[in-house]
């Protein structure tokens, strides 16, 4: 017995591997299987004694993305339906017939491909068949597009039945959001600090709102002071309303070109979590005390805060906010002595040095107090700072490297910053990503708040730390594929167009170079190969061109170094 394991979707190239030991003669008579022939799927078991499938290929019952060719000839019909040639996205399939209607009222001699979800019927032809699941749309529609790599990069999961229970464990508890939070702050003991003056900045239109800061100056010493650092407190609503068993297979917010993807339902992302002006909402409070420029202390606590004021980062009001001033003065002043991040020249490295700050905290907390924890291990390529880099690049490479990298159950090290941070674990966005929630319910189990349903929930992330990387890695690709698509599809003469671009990224792959580019003008990133070597850094002009891809028809961007 053998699965069999197709390279390509002609079936070209194609492997064997046995499950058992096999004689010499023995495989050699398996070499000589014509898969076509046999009607055989990549991932199929074959007995070769008895001649047949034993153990059928995952692509024989699950849904399989592909596009559907309208655009094309017909095979044939099934009833009222025309067969046309869908294309799976996974290039080791075969090309299917997939039985279609088209119930569009109006007569269009330009069709156009559909994306679509079908799966396998049979394969008693040339072709396998397949049926039509769901028509998501035309290959021309960017939503539909969207909705395809999600579907391709297997990040597409549904919450509904995750919201539909959330709203009745809340109606449950009471019909008044102030009467449930009452009972919170009597059940936990939360303390109380709606007094203070408390602001958030955050993108233009952001709803989904998790961390805020306040300042309190000592009135004996000018040179001390205490900023907090405020962050949702989702894993007390998560305890509160019993949802640990909810949250099972989407592990962040997905940012698409016209939507996001919301990890929570809205009744808690937009609702009850977020830190919304005017609102009594709970978080976890980072005190940090500064004497002069040295952070003398640092603790934790579990509060109740209303937002004074949600700011937009740019918003010209935010100068004139006392809070923010004292705020910014404290994070220069932190970061010249300790240079947690770069520079900081605006609103966004103000709020990214104390996010920077308070992760690193966060990862010390866990990492000595409760011994567990989901860190963030990297090794960045080093930036020399006397190689004249752009300082934005050097702050977007960072980011971008630390994005690329994997999270892990033991410190490993952080190398993104330099090396002041030696532990990291994000935290400080529990309402978008799933490790920050999983560290907040840790920090509050340390604190005493939630008990072994909590550390269970924990616990059983830690085993799936491998799915975790792998989604938070296909949720990336397709962020920036779509992203970079959207802004190309919308510049006119596009291949005609320069862009200055940093390689921020070299990998040797089969004797080839693959590069990683950051494209300043266009805030975005591409990717390409070469057999040419190039330093890291290296500035020079690119192009853009938009192609369909020759396996899979899908639209797709290439980028060539002038």
């Amino acid at each position: 017995m053998a699965k069999f394991m197709a390279k390509d979707r002609h079936y070209n190239e194609s492997e064997w591997i046995p499950k058992a030991y096999m004689t010499a003669l023995e495989y050699m008579h398996l070499m000589k299987i014509n898969p076509i022939e046999n009607k055989l799927l990549s991932g199929d078991e074959y007995d070769l004694k008895k001649k047949e499938i034993v153990k059928s290929s995952p692509y024989r019952s699950k849904l399989i993305p592909g596009i559907l060719v309208t655009s094309g000839n017909t095979y044939g019909r099934q009833k009222n339906k025309l067969y046309y040639k869908c294309i799976p996205n996974d290039k080791d399939l075969p090309v299917f017939l997939v039985p279609y209607q088209d119930k569009s009222s109006s007569f269009n001699k330009n069709k156009l491909d559909k994306y679509v979800l079908f799966v396998f019927e049979k394969w008693n032809d040339k072709h396998p068949h397949g049926i039509l699941q769901q028509t998501i749309g035309d290959v021309s529609d960017m939503s539909a597009f969207e909705e395809h790599q999600m579907n391709c990069k297997l990040i597409n999961h549904s919450i509904q039945k995750f919201s539909k229970h959330t709203f009745k464990c809340v109606k449950k508890k009471s019909s008044e959001v102030s009467d449930i939070i009452d009972d919170i702050v009597k059940k936990y003991k939360i303390i109380d600090r709606t007094h203070e003056d408390v602001i958030s900045i955050d993108p233009e239109g952001c709803v989904d709102i998790d961390d805020a800061i306040s300042v309190k100056l000592d009135d004996e010493s000018p040179w001390k002071t205490c900023i907090s650092v405020y962050i949702a407190n989702v894993p007390l609503w998560f305890d509160y309303l019993d949802l640990w068993d909810n949250l099972d297979r989407r592990v962040s917010t997905v940012y698409l070109t016209a939507e996001r993807r919301g990890m929570l339902p809205t009744i808690l992302s937009e609702n009850l979590c977020s830190l919304k002006e005017g609102q009594r909402r709970f978080a976890i409070s980072m005190d940090i005390e500064i004497n002069g420029d040295n952070i003398s202390r640092v603790d934790f606590k579990n509060v109740l805060v209303k937002v004074k004021k949600n700011y937009a980062y740019d918003d010209v009001k935010l100068k004139e906010d006392s809070t923010y001033n004292e705020a910014e003065i404290m994070a220069k002043r932190i970061n010249k002595k300790n240079n947690f991040i770069d520079e900081i020249a605006d609103s966004h490295d103000v709020v990214q040095m104390y996010m920077v700050l308070m992760n690193n905290y966060i990862g010390k907390t866990l990492k000595d107090k409760l011994k567990k924890g989901v860190f963030r291990s990297f090794k960045a390529a080093a930036i020399d700072e006397k190689m004249n880099i752009p300082s934005e690049l050097k702050s977007f490479a960072r980011t971008w490297k630390s994005s690329g990298g994997i999270y892990t159950l033991d410190n490993k090290g952080h190398d993104m910053m330099n090396s002041v941070i030696d532990v990291y674990a994000h935290a400080t966005s529990p309402i978008r990503r799933l490790v920050d929630l999983i560290n907040m319910t840790l920090m509050n189990v340390y604190d005493g708040k939630i008990g072994d349903k909590g550390m269970h929930f924990a616990m059983r992330w830690f085993e799936k730390i491998d799915y975790i990387n792998s989604q938070m890695k296909a949720i990336r690709k397709v962020q920036n594929d779509v992203k970079l698509l959207s802004i190309c599809l919308g510049i006119e003469d596009l291949s005609d167009k320069r862009y200055r671009g940093y390689i921020i990224d070299r990998e040797e792959v089969d004797s080839e170079y693959k590069y990683t580019v950051m494209l300043k003008d266009l805030s975005c990133i591409s990717t390409f190969k070469t057999k040419d070597k190039y330093d890291l850094y290296d500035s020079s002009e690119y192009s853009l061109h938009i192609f369909n891809d020759e396996y899979n028809l899908k639209q797709k961007i290439r980028i060539h170094r002038l």
